[in-house]
């Protein structure tokens, strides 16, 4: 393989690849990622790790901006997209990540610049030079002061949700929400009860790695192995991946058997499906989204978990009949 080749479907490589597609064409990170990772020959440890980059870059981006604006000799909004991704790729990997060396780290990345823009792997390792040198630890790692402006860079929060925090809840709780809003959530599971009984989890899934029971009874933690999707049990329609937080939702809801529901922002039928199936798929669930792309793959999802009452429709709540 030729070096070129190798360094652009490497994990950093494809990370770039992903984030720059992402805030060129306001791609859906999840399943631009999903898609990207499916067809990729990376190592189970690789697409691990570009799963990591690319979310950690999403959710501290506002911060690794600034280290850049305050290194970098020209300003940021004259620097390429995919020079600016690989500098913000580094340095979450120099702050946020232990087990990857900052040397490491640089280098990567000046091989990377060299491959998308050879004249521009000097200007990158200079400015990642300058940030390791100047920024022996991560300057946001403790709060000096309580001001916004340090709050949002400390947490990578918009100053906006910052504000609203500090209003509703107080200084204390708000720096509690956010440092909770930071940490990736486990990865859970809906047991699909239309196909596996509460009682038979551990057979139907028996391929899947330390499942866990949640406040939930239909939800599970687990490990893996990864990607989920890539189980037959998944195949089979026995599980949805879905955050218990979503889950929450329908139970909030309380739908019945036989009751008339519109979800009104279906995306990819994650509520939608958890709805039907909480209704024992008896009734009617009229699921609306604008974007085709989601109405498809929301009715693919249907067909997997088993589930007739769901009618989805391309529409909004602005479109005729609604």
């Amino acid at each position: 393989m030729r070096k070129s080749t190798k360094i652009q479907n490497s994990a950093r490589g494809l990370t770039v690849k992903i984030l720059t597609r992402i805030e060129k064409k306001a791609a859906y990170s999840d399943i631009l990622l999903a898609e990207t990772l499916k067809t990729s020959k990376l190592s189970p440890q690789d697409k691990r790790l570009t799963t990591i980059l690319t979310y950690g870059v999403l959710r501290y981006q506002n911060q690794l901006d600034w280290y850049i604006q305050q290194t970098a000799s020209v300003p940021l909004s004259k620097i390429s997209i995919d020079i600016k991704i690989i500098l913000r790729s580094a340095i979450y990997q120099i702050f946020h990540l232990d087990r990857i060396p900052a040397h490491a780290a640089i280098h990567e990345a000046v091989n990377l610049a060299h491959f998308f823009h050879p004249k521009a792997s000097g200007f990158v390792n200079a400015v990642l030079r300058k940030i390791q040198l100047k920024y022996q630890s991560p300057l946001f790692a403790q709060l000096k002061n309580n001001s916004l402006s340090q709050i949002c860079l400390s947490f990578a929060h918009p100053p906006w949700m910052v504000k609203r925090w500090l209003h509703r809840y107080g200084l204390k709780e708000c720096l509690t929400l956010l440092g909770a809003n930071n940490c990736p959530p486990p990865l859970t599971i809906r047991i699909n009860t239309l196909k596996v009984p509460l009682t038979q989890v551990n057979t139907f899934l028996s391929e899947l790695k330390e499942l866990r029971p949640t406040p939930l009874q239909e939800g599970f933690s687990t490990e893996g192995p990864k990607p989920l999707i890539d189980t037959s049990s998944f195949e089979h329609g026995y599980f949805e991946i879905q955050g218990l937080s979503s889950m929450l939702v329908s139970h909030i809801l309380d739908p019945q058997p036989g009751e008339k529901i519109l979800d009104a922002c279906a995306g990819r039928g994650g509520k939608s499906t958890h709805l039907a199936q909480l209704m024992n798929n008896k009734g009617v669930i009229v699921s609306l989204d604008p974007f085709f792309h989601k109405i498809s793959a929301l009715a693919g999802k249907a067909h997997r978990l088993g589930i007739t009452i769901l009618q989805p429709i391309c529409a909004d709540l602005l479109s005729n009949p609604f």
